[in-house]
């Protein structure tokens, strides 16, 4: 394992996650080469409850971390998806037409 690599483990999935999550847990940490040494991808499922909703929450997340000469952190990016926390936390008695909707963009 890189220095790299070693100080993006503890980092790596370790985000924050959506309110009404409990019980998450990170697994299935995998790191990917890169051509840099100093910069770190891995990927990550992350996998919880949403006990508002009754659902089951799982998803894979993916970390970039990039280090310095002395291996210190000095970027973290964690990638993941909100619709997967939005649809587990969103109760089954909701209608997929009551209105609700999200604008993107301009």
């Amino acid at each position: 394992m890189e220095l790299g690599e070693q100080a993006a483990y503890p980092v790596a999935g370790a985000g924050r996650y959506p309110a009404g999550l409990s019980r998450v847990e990170n697994g299935d940490l995998v790191f990917h080469d890169t051509v840099d040494p100093s910069s770190v991808t891995a990927d990550s499922v992350r996998k919880g409850t949403a006990p508002p909703a009754g659902k089951c929450y799982e998803q894979t997340c993916i970390s970039v971390v990039r280090t310095d000469d002395d291996g210190l952190i000095t970027h973290c990016q964690d990638s993941s998806n909100p619709l997967v926390a939005i649809e587990a936390l969103t109760s089954c008695d909701v209608p997929s037409h009551s209105g609700r909707s999200v604008t993107f963009g301009g």
